[in-house]
């Protein structure tokens, strides 16, 4: 029996990136949820509870590290991946993994590499039982 694909919430206030990696990880095996604000993405992610947040937002009301705060303190989504994505190779670090993000990823970042990325955080997040 198959296991189901990783459910992943794609935050983002660019219309055109949101669509690069909806697309670009629906192909590769993910099942991409979107959201456009901080406040939707709260929301989107208490129902589905996705395996992995992508943020990408900085233009709207909120920015990803206030999400990433928002996801951690609610027993409903605290246990999703968290990922960053900025370009701007200064963001604060400190405030992002302060707040529990899980990795921060810079752009340019096509969606294949950011596909490794998330697996890498779902794996160091939820490690594979011992045998």
């Amino acid at each position: 029996m198959p296991l189901r694909p990783p459910v992943v919430l794609i935050v983002a206030d660019d219309a055109e990136l949101m669509a690069m990696y909806v697309f670009g990880l629906l192909a590769i095996g993910f099942q991409p949820v979107t959201a456009s604000t901080v406040d939707e993405a709260f929301m989107r992610a208490r129902q589905i509870r996705p395996d992995a947040v992508v943020a990408d937002i900085m233009r709207s009301v909120g920015s990803a590290v206030d999400l990433t705060r928002r996801l951690r303190a609610d027993v409903l989504t605290m246990h999703a991946a968290i990922l960053i994505l900025t370009d701007q190779p200064a963001t604060s670090r400190q405030s992002a993994f302060g707040a529990g993000c899980d990795r921060i990823v810079l752009k340019p970042c096509y969606p294949d590499a950011l596909a490794l990325v998330i697996q890498e955080a779902l794996a160091a997040r939820h490690p594979p039982p011992p045998i």
